[in-house]
């Protein structure tokens, strides 16, 4: 099933299709149809005028479906929303937007040229349930190549239902999900992808792109994204892509994660107005090694808005009272669609003026921690004060004996000994041991771990450590580091083992065979270790000989230049 079909325009199919857009894509113009925008005019004249519906991707007939609705006793019992499909053909890739197939086949290639394996739209079985993977990178050489990473392409919006119950599934499976969205598509207006700039020469201002190695504030201005909201709430950020190829980093602002979780915690109304987001350009050598970083949790399934009975998708969408239009400078278009990356990318200086997307997810991240950690002293505080307002009210009514007297028999530990647990808690404990460690010294925790084998098994918990948690894991021997009462949870087994001993130099390899095999070698390390070893030396072969070819290039044309020199210099 899909959302949207094409057919090739004819003169006059405006008045036939009112709501259809015109696309183009290498030069071939399309006219897109949308399930959720189609009228029962524009239905019969698809009918009437015999129009072939073509899939952009197959280029197989399509078929238009107008769906049903199920009801009873003047009550809805089942609804099917209108809806393209193709006939007995299954190794389609289902019928997308242009946007989104040329997105998903961007981030196909960023992953591929990273050395993973890349396979798209591809089924995954998990708990008996078929999921399907818009891109999906797997580790590994055949046979034990595994599921690494799953990347979804979001170029519409999605119900927030739909978008927890993918991403469990397949950490289920122990497989984390990236997201990826086009902005052009999945909003009617934002902001922050431009910058306001004053032009000395021409003395105006104009509308320039953001520049690299800036963040911007970035905003919706249009209609809201559940799939966004939803999104952002639950990883704090996202990587996006727009209509000119560019690639951006969003992420929640660091500076509004104490307000935003302090809300959260008291019951406070927050919604996507109160949350502020900033937006930076990143480099193409960067975005596997982002998608890569992509956390595996779960995620709380949300339930979805409830909308009138009898009310499909298309009909809430198209009611005016429902929509929201923008006049933003950087409103969606999509009659001339060609996401062209390749203009779009940062080139020479500024690939490294770019910002790290890794350093900034942190980051946001570790103001999180913060704001939980700030959030629990708070609650210490308050708790205490209220104590000490109580006591003092107690004091007022009644006289020294009787407090006394009240203090020892009603109120024994609560009264008199809390207070002193609180004010040593205060003064002492979160004194020392709140303070979060620096990115140096969970970079230093990792590396410890690494070269004993050992993996975080969520990559957040890492920015909830203190100093005082690394010092205590720096000096515990690693194989006790499991047992100790921190946050993060370290795990080993082959898979950990090998993943690091991949990254690693030659002098830290060594490190980590004595630390995790002081014995000896196991059989399946020696394997997989031959195996490396011998690509890493046809690579190395491969490089002194490429060098070697350019090497001898340069010399001849040294050469050439050299001798049309001489010539020149004695021709009286």
């Amino acid at each position: 099933m899909s959302q949207f079909t094409y057919f090739t325009p004819y003169t006059g199919w405006e008045e036939d299709f009112p709501t259809g857009s015109l696309q183009v894509l290498e030069k071939f113009e399309w006219v897109q149809l949308d399930t959720g925008k189609i009228t029962d005019n524009e239905r019969n004249a698809i009918r009437k005028r015999k129009i072939n519906l073509t899939c952009p991707i197959c280029d197989g007939r399509m078929y238009y479906n107008k769906g049903f609705q199920k009801v009873s006793g003047g009550i809805r019992e089942a609804n099917k929303s209108p809806y393209f499909y193709h006939f007995n053909r299954v190794d389609c890739h289902f019928s997308e937007s242009l946007t989104h197939a040329l997105t998903k086949k961007f981030v196909f290639e960023k992953l591929r040229q990273a050395g993973y394996t890349v396979r798209e739209e591809v089924r995954h079985t998990i708990d008996g349930k078929q999921v399907r993977a818009d891109v999906a990178a797997y580790g590994g050489t055949v046979p034990s190549m595994h599921l690494k990473l799953v990347v979804e392409i979001q170029a519409s919006d999605a119900k927030p239902s739909a978008v927890s119950k993918k991403i469990n599934a397949y950490y289920s499976d122990q497989v984390p999900t990236a997201w990826v969205i086009v902005l052009d598509d999945l909003f009617t207006g934002y902001t922050g992808t431009n910058q306001y700039v004053f032009d000395l020469d021409s003395r105006k201002y104009s509308w320039q792109p953001l520049q690299p190695g800036e963040e911007d504030a970035f905003a919706v201005t249009g209609k809201d994204s559940r799939a966004f909201t939803f999104l952002m709430d639950e990883y704090g950020y996202i990587l996006a892509v727009n209509h000119a190829g560019q690639v951006f980093l969003i992420r929640r602002d660091p500076d509004n994660e104490v307000n935003r979780y302090f809300a959260q915690q008291r019951g406070l109304l927050w919604t996507s107005q109160d949350e502020l987001f900033k937006i930076t350009r990143i480099a193409d050598k960067d975005i596997a090694r982002a998608l890569l970083f992509t956390p595996l949790r779960m995620v709380a399934e949300r339930l979805d808005p409830e909308y009138e009975k009898g009310a499909t998708l298309g009909n809430y969408l198209s009611d005016p009272k429902h929509t929201t239009f923008d006049q933003d400078l950087e409103l969606s278009d999509n009659s001339n669609i060609n996401i062209d990356f390749h203009e779009g990318k940062l080139d020479g200086n500024e690939v490294d003026q770019a910002l790290d997307p890794i350093s900034l997810i942190r980051e946001t991240w570790q103001a999180e921690q913060l704001a939980k950690e700030q959030y629990k002293i708070q609650q210490q505080e308050e708790k205490q004060n209220d104590l000490r307002q109580d006591l003092e009210k107690e004091k007022s009514l009644k006289s020294k004996h009787e407090v006394a007297q009240m203090l020892e028999e009603e109120l024994p530990t609560e009264v008199n000994e809390e207070p002193k647990i609180d004010e040593k808690i205060i003064q002492g404990y979160y004194a020392d041991r709140t303070r979060l460690a620096s990115l140096k010294k969970i970079e230093d925790v990792e590396m410890h771990m690494h070269l004993h084998g050992f993996a975080v098994e969520g990559k957040m918990d890492l920015f909830g450590l203190s100093d005082y948690d690394v010092d205590v894991i720096l000096d515990c021997p690693p194989d006790n580091v499991r047992s100790l009462p921190i946050p993060a949870k370290f795990i080993r087994n082959e898979e950990t083992i090998w993943s690091a001993y991949e990254t690693f130099s030659s002098e830290d390899r060594l490190k980590l065979e004595r630390n995790v095999f002081p014995e000896g070698l196991p059989p399946w390390f020696m394997s997989k270790m031959i195996r490396l070893n011998q690509k890493e030396a046809d690579q190395k072969r491969k490089l002194e000989s490429q060098l070697k070819r350019a090497a001898t290039k340069s010399a001849k044309e040294k050469g050439s230049v050299h001798s049309s020199y001489e010539e020149q210099r004695f021709d009286f």
